[in-house]
């Protein structure tokens, strides 16, 4: 991901290294320029002292040495021996750097007419005010961060203000108030481009929606009379009683599609629609009932000749308030799939108070598939049949509509255990 932090941290991320950058290069720029400073200064002063005190002892031969608080002179022949700085002795003409006695000296030395001229500035004092200066620079760079970071933090709310504003009226935007121009409030900048950008995608979104409900009513209105024609053609043609064993079983399979047809357009419609109070508790559901109906319409279709056997425990009396044909939808692909996947073995479906469970001992679904068992369309490597991969799809949407779980748990070639909570 290329933006793995906010806003708000990227901006003051931003300020503090401005501000640590700042405030170093600040301070060696100011550190290194009064080095060079007292340098230039101190060799300044010490040659002066040099030609003053060489003039000096040449009008008064009596003169060889002088000392003040900074400056400390010498006249000697070459080769003596200064007691008070021995090393002096071992040193060549020109300018010297020294550490002698917990002082720092800055040494000049020059030879003239058989004598040797020394000239040593303390500069103690100076060093001392120079580790102050260091210790103050390196407050500064604190002070400097320390600001950096209270301007980033104060500026960063500053700037990110109206993308949250904009963030908190995007979040509270309910489904009938996706025509609402947000764009309106925002002057002509970034975040008024990123509003009208949302304005469009609403619109679009509004658009699809229309679409999708203009298609809805239409499938309702198209699909419904044809369904009914069938299933009232197919109940004259059983009802006359004249059919061969091979014919009836035919028809009681097209009665059974066309039902099952009609129950999934039912439950499309229903979940086409946005979720609502009434929606929710809409009709109650006998759910022991719907349980035996359900297994007696697959148990015939698809374990009569395997070996299977089925094991109901519905001492639990359900009642659930959603639609009959939505819940019969949804226990007829969790018990269909049961039956459609266990060859031999047991089903067991146990009722609850809480819950539906139900175990098989069939092929089971392979780990890597078992993510994605409820994708529209997905069908795991050892489906069979010549299924769309909708029943799972469809009866996951039905759980997240009305608020309820649905789990799997299952292993390849060990069995299935579905879990419905209610």
């Amino acid at each position: 991901m290329q933006f793995r932090h906010s806003l708000r941290f990227r901006i003051l991320f931003s300020y503090l290294i401005f501000g640590i950058s700042f405030g170093v290069v600040m301070a060696v720029f100011h550190y290194l320029s009064l080095d060079e400073l007292e340098e230039i200064l101190i060799y300044e002063q010490v040659t002066d002292e040099m030609h003053l005190f060489v003039n000096l002892t040449d009008k008064d031969k009596n003169i060889t040495r002088l000392h003040t608080k900074k400056i400390t002179a010498f006249k000697k022949t070459p080769g003596e021996v200064i007691v008070s700085f021995p090393f002096l002795s071992s040193l060549s003409p020109g300018f010297h750097e020294k550490y002698f006695n917990k002082h720092t000296y800055t040494i000049l030395i020059n030879e003239k007419e058989n004598f040797r001229y020394y000239v040593l500035y303390d500069e103690t004092d100076f060093a001392a005010r120079e580790d102050f200066l260091l210790i103050t620079l390196s407050i500064s760079i604190a002070l400097a961060i320390l600001f950096a970071l209270w301007f980033g933090y104060w500026i960063s709310g500053k700037i990110i203000s109206p993308i949250r504003y904009l963030a908190n009226q995007v979040g509270q935007l309910q489904t009938g108030q996706l025509e609402i121009k947000l764009s309106t409030e925002y002057a002509d900048d970034e975040v008024g481009q990123l509003a009208e950008t949302f304005d469009e995608f609403m619109h679009k979104l509004v658009l699809f929606v229309e679409r999708e409900r203009s298609f809805t009513a239409a499938a309702s209105h198209e699909l419904r009379t044809p369904l009914a024609i069938i299933q009232g053609a197919v109940e004259v043609m059983i009802a006359k009683g004249n059919l061969t064993a091979e014919d009836a079983k035919r028809l009681e399979r097209i009665e059974r599609a066309s039902h099952d047809m009609s129950q999934n357009l039912t439950a499309l419609l229903v979940l086409a629609r946005e979720p609502s109070g009434e929606a929710v508790v809409e009709g109650e559901v006998d759910l022991p009932q719907i349980i035996e109906n359900v297994i007696q319409s697959y148990q015939v279709a698809y374990s009569a000749n395997n070996d299977v056997s089925l094991n109901l425990d519905l001492r639990n009396h359900v009642v659930i308030n959603a639609p009959s044909n939505i819940v019969s939808i949804l226990v007829g692909n969790l018990i269909r799939n049961a039956f459609l996947y266990t060859e031999k073995g047991c089903i067991n479906i146990r009722l609850d108070s809480n819950k539906l469970e139900i175990s098989d001992t069939g092929i089971g679904v392979s780990e890597k598939d078992l993510p994605n068992i409820f994708k529209q369309g997905f069908r795991g490597s050892n489906a069979v049949g010549n299924g769309s991969g909708l029943g799972l799809s469809l009866a996951k949407r039905i759980c997240d509509y009305y608020g309820w779980e649905l789990i799997i748990d299952s292993n390849k070639n060990t069995g299935t255990i579905v879990t419905w909570y209610f």
